[in-house]
């Protein structure tokens, strides 16, 4: 069966994961237009931790491209119903972990898929949110094997108490021009001990970047190098 719902490639997801928004794709949606942005979500009361919420605020926000997502009642099978434009449909159950689902958390659901969509007239797809590293597994049954792909985000942002929405991409920006701005301090570094050749600059060693907002964006961590001075060191 091919339709937009069952798309797994080239569909985008927007949901609402506790006080943040994403929209989670596949790596084979870009480059190319993210389908949602903060003009389609909307400011929800703040929650004190995010992984209580989540499982209900997936179930309340959850949008997909080319799909109408029909809630509740629809299925006695499933947590959501996928609507494609040529009518078909596809039955989803929803599940939430705060890691990555072990081979002992998968069994059930495989076993899940193999049942129900050998007797089922409708595609059934299991998706796996991971609340803490912001990434959806969406697993379903082809009648061979299992299919396994990957969504991660495309974009997230939050919105302040004002209703305006600070997106990934400043998180973004603020790395680059942190690193631009340690660098140039290197450099100035650099041309300060060039009258003192018994002083060696070495920049060998390197260091992770991984600060909390980086990992709350989904921004990539980035490595440091680390400038070191000394005398009797050889020079770089």
């Amino acid at each position: 069966m091919t339709n937009a719902a069952n798309d797994q490639f080239g569909r985008q997801i927007l949901v609402n994961l506790g006080n943040r928004w994403a929209v989670l794709g596949t790596a084979l949606t870009l480059p190319g237009t993210v389908k949602f942005s903060p003009a389609d979500g909307k400011p929800l009361d703040r929650v004190a931790d995010e992984a209580d919420a989540a499982e209900q605020r997936i179930y309340q926000t959850l949008r997909v491209s080319d799909a109408e997502v029909v809630r509740g009642g629809s299925s006695d099978e499933a947590d959501l119903v996928l609507i494609a434009p040529d009518g078909s449909r596809t039955l989803v159950e929803i599940k939430v972990r705060e890691y990555q689902p072990k081979a002992k958390d998968l069994e059930p659901i495989f076993k899940r898929l193999v049942s129900l969509n050998d007797t089922n007239l409708h595609k059934l797809e299991v998706w796996v949110f991971n609340v803490e590293r912001l990434r959806l597994h969406i697993y379903s049954y082809n009648g061979r094997h299992i299919d396994d792909k990957e969504f991660a985000p495309l974009n997230i942002w939050e919105y302040d108490e004002n209703g305006s929405s600070f997106e990934r991409k400043s998180v973004a920006a603020e790395v680059e021009e942190w690193l631009k701005r340690l660098e140039d301090l290197y450099l100035r570094i650099s041309e300060w001990v060039k009258p003192r050749p018994d002083i060696s600059v070495i920049r060998t060693r390197t260091v992770e970047m991984s600060e909390e907002l980086m990992q709350k964006f989904a921004v990539a961590d980035r490595e440091l190098s680390v400038l070191d001075l000394g005398s009797g060191l050889v020079n770089s």
